[in-house]
């Protein structure tokens, strides 16, 4: 992988040198690769990295105020495997700053398609690294000596202009002869020279250090970036073994490893006798003794924490607990606690919370072979209770331990890589700020097929007046922190305020930020909230040239219109983000919606729209109106469709499952069901490539668990797999003459899940509008009457209906978390809650006694 990354640092014209080490690139790295570059350029280096296939940023560690260590996760079939990247804009240590990026720049020279320092820098630098660190390895000794013959007058002058002429008259032959036991000897003195003789030639070179690591201390401080792990599972689960293996495997992303036993032990002597052989021998303490046992945790993980996990976490260590507090739950007989349970549970909001949870799941016929003296009873007993505490609690991952030990660690690196990538996404914003600029940026990208003759551009932005003709049309912006972006033209008031039936809020808040913007609008007084956004265009474009690089000015062709604005939706970032243009006459009448392809992904996507708008525009619903299409083509690799608006007068869709939301999930079941067994089906085909494209081993193990258990439940059973939506939800639809007026058929397919709709409608309400927790929304879901909802209004009378249900639901669970896992760009937040929404529904199908027949 080191190929594509130096590779990505030139397409993104980055300016950078490889400081040293880089003689036996790319093909084998030693270390970490040390890399400078212009302080303008770490945001594109950024984007550099996370643009490598196969590669993902999980761990940044910020050693220095201009230094950034990287740790990319590489995976290669099912083997994954760190590089580190140590990237700076200067060199400070130690309280000081020793080289300016210029000064390490200076010289760079071409080596293969990659630039490396020159000679006289990587002397110099390496010399003063290794002095100050205090070590140096023997091919770095062989390196430095070979630069100082090579650079002969020149490496002494440097050395001289390092240590004085005192100390550098003595320090420069003993580098050319090799002397380094000498030298390694001297290091601690020549360390106190070098930071004097910084201080002799800038004074207030410590004052420029010490002042930003002061707001760098407090992120540390404030975002640790060790890993807090605590690992649960019944007797005989294998954790000991495991807590050994995952911490031997991640040695790069994390400074120091640490293990502890149950608690922190702050407080009296922790037992060191071995593994416990009989953990229910003594009876269970009186409840005043039972009591004074919570106190005695209570006092010990709260100190704990503060005085020995809190300080190892900022120092990006890796701590492991191998059980914890929340044992008591399961186990209390083996801490001898006598009831009650409850105050367990209420103490436990005290106890501070590792940032995950890796439970161990084995069958019981394997602890019981593995554990001996454990009765059968006590260790299904045990397994039942650490299962359960898994789905309750929100950071919690089952992992199969009854897999072979290689595989159950791969698994539980797969875990902690996707929280580290999460957390990573979610202090994004700490160090690299997505500017305004590179979002327009990335719309000019796909709507103007030159994007350095046309592209959108903040008015702010400086110079953009030297590249424009005199008419330009001129936007405002409205942002999100999620990536998304609304462009709304300004050619008149009452057009902005129909470019803003673009934006379509579900959240009470959203919706009442979106009232007072109209309010705004219309009084002509909203630019104060919004961003003014310009298209640029270069002088020599002419007015025959716009249909051939602009999209609008391509649309106005095919509509045969040439007086029109357009609203533009950015999209939600991912791979599956795609560009959508509302189409406006200059009285504000909106002529249609235009959706864009623009990558393989998004193309097919828009394709299928525009295949299931054409089959449907002869069928005519009762309650249900869909959009016909105006135009579908292709325009420079782009594939385009533009679809109608109903006439009249809309309103915003309900938020919840109302009876004209069932009537119409019913008339498309009336439109086209087919019986087949699920095997047959060209369902379980595509769940089948998608499983293909999955890299994570603990993704495909969670999905083969469910995938299995369900075609046991169903077996050769006949589904009818219906005419389906894809994406039926409440922001997709609006009400029109007491009609559901249904928009956006990307996802929409012939013969897809019986109930996927509602399943689909039913889980994004729950979880994007209500932000339920998957508990909340699995306790939701399994309430009597959408179970019944779905026999009266979905089901076939063929199936037994009341047997199908959770599996069906369970498979729809399973094809979300393929749809997500396999892509590019994972959500880790969906794919987080759509795994522990899994986890509940196999628990409640394993512990169903009935057979399908």
């Amino acid at each position: 992988m080191i190929e594509p990354i130096l590779k990505a640092l030139n397409k993104f014209n980055i300016t950078y040198c490889i400081l040293h080490g880089w003689q036996s690139l790319p093909e084998d790295l030693s270390s970490d690769l040390d890399i400078i570059i212009v302080p303008d350029n770490l945001s594109a280096l950024e984007k550099a990295l996370s643009s490598c296939d196969g590669a993902k940023i999980i761990q940044l560690l910020q050693h220095e105020t201009t230094g950034y260590y990287f740790v990319l996760a590489v995976r290669n079939g099912d083997a994954i495997s760190f590089i580190p990247i140590d990237v700076a804009t200067d060199y400070r240590l130690k309280g000081r700053i020793f080289f300016t990026a210029d000064e390490l720049l200076a010289g760079r020279r071409r080596s293969k398609y990659f630039w490396v320092s020159s000679p006289q820098v990587e002397f110099n630098y390496l010399l003063v690294k290794k002095i100050m660190k205090g070590y140096i390895p023997e091919h770095q000794e062989k390196r430095t000596t070979k630069l100082a013959h090579e650079l002969g007058n020149e490496a002494h002058s440097i050395v001289v202009s390092l240590f004085g002429h005192t100390t550098g008259n003595t320090v420069i032959p003993l580098i050319q002869d090799g002397n380094w036991d000498i030298l390694k000897k001297n290091f601690s003195k020549l360390r106190k020279v070098l930071l004097r003789q910084i201080c002799k030639r800038d004074p207030l070179n410590p004052i420029r250090y010490r002042i930003p690591e002061l707001n760098r201390l407090w992120q540390r401080l404030t975002h640790p970036t060790g890993l807090f792990i605590a690992v649960l599972g019944p007797d005989g689960a294998g954790k000991s073994t495991f807590i050994r293996n995952l911490g031997e495997s991640l040695p790069i992303v994390f400074r120091k490893m640490d293990t502890f036993h149950l608690r922190p032990g702050i407080m009296g002597r922790k037992n060191s006798k071995g593994p416990v052989t009989d953990p229910h021998g003594k009876p269970p303490r009186s409840l005043f003794f039972s009591l004074l046992k919570i106190l005695y945790f209570l006092l010990d993980y709260g100190l704990g924490y503060l005085l020995k996990v809190r300080p190892k976490l900022s120092r990006s260590t890796l701590v492991l607990f191998d059980r914890y507090y929340d044992d008591l739950l399961v186990d209390p007989l083996r801490y001898r606690y006598g009831r009650p349970l409850s105050l367990v549970r209420f103490t436990r909001r005290f106890i501070p919370k590792p940032d995950l949870f890796l439970v161990l799941d084995v069958p019981v016929e394997t602890l019981m072979d593995r554990k001996q003296e454990v009765s059968l009873s006590e260790l299904k007993r045990q397994r039942d209770g650490y299962r359960k505490l898994a789905l309750e609690l929100p950071n919690a991952v089952i992992l199969d331990g009854s897999l072979p030990i290689k595989e159950v660690t791969r698994n539980g690196i797969e875990a902690s890589m996707n929280y580290l990538r999460k957390r990573y996404q979610e202090r994004h914003r700490l160090w690299f700020r997505d500017t305004k600029s590179e979002s327009l940026a990335w719309l000019s990208s796909v709507l103007f097929h030159s994007p350095k003759k046309m592209h959108f551009v903040l008015t702010n932005s400086a110079g953009y007046n030297n590249e424009v003709q005199h008419k330009t049309e001129t936007f405002e912006l409205l942002p999100f922190k999620d990536g998304r972006g609304y462009l709304i033209p300004t050619s008149s008031r009452r057009v902005a305020l129909s470019a803003l039936n673009l934006y379509n809020p579900q959240h009470r808040k959203a919706r009442l930020a979106k009232n007072i913007l109209a309010v705004g609008l219309r009084a002509g007084v909203a630019g104060p909230f919004l961003q003014g956004v310009r298209l640029a265009v270069q002088s020599d474009v002419t007015a025959s040239d716009r249909g051939r690089i602009s999209l609008p000015d391509h649309i106005m062709e095919v509509l045969a219109e040439k007086q029109l604005s357009f609203a533009v939706s950015s999209g939600t970032p991912g791979q599956h983000r795609k560009p959508v243009i509302q189409a406006l006459a200059r009285n504000g009448k909106i002529i249609g919606y235009i959706k864009v392809g623009w990558n393989k992904a998004t193309n097919a996507l828009v394709r299928n729209e525009a295949e299931m708008l054409t089959r449907l525009s002869g069928v005519n619903f009762n309650l249900l109106i869909i959009p016909s299409m105006i135009y579908a083509g292709w325009w420079n690799a782009r594939f385009i469709c533009i679809q109608s608006v109903p006439e009249g007068e809309t309103e915003s869709a309900p938020r919840k499952l109302t009876p004209l939301y069932t009537a119409v999930l019913k008339e498309m079941k009336a439109f086209h069901t087919c019986l087949l067994p699920l095997n047959e089906s060209s369902f379980k085909v595509r769940f089948s490539q998608k499983m293909e494209h999955i890299r994570s081993t603990y993704y495909r193990s969670v999905l083969t668990r469910g995938i299995h258990l369900v075609e046991k439940r169903l077996g050769n059973l006949p589904l009818p797999f219906q005419f389906c939506h894809g994406d039926f939800t409440p922001w997709n639809a609006s009400l029109h003459n007491g009609k559901l007026y249904l928009f956006d058929w990307e996802y929409s397919n012939f013969e897809w899940l019986p109930g996927w709709d509602l399943f689909h409608f039913l889980l994004q309400t729950e979880t994007l509008i209500r932000n339920r927790s998957p508990q909340e929304v699995y306790l939701k879901l399994r309430k009597s009457e959408i179970k019944e909802l779905w026999i009266a209004e979905f089901s076939d009378n063929r199936c037994p209906e009341k047997q199908i249900f959770s599996s069906l639901f369970l498979l729809y669970l399973l094809e979300r978390l393929a749809f997500y896992a396999s892509g590019d760009d994972e959500n880790l937040y969906v794919i987080k809650n759509l795994i522990k929404l899994i986890e509940l529904f196999i628990l409640e199908e394993e512990s169903t006694q009935w057979q399908v027949v």
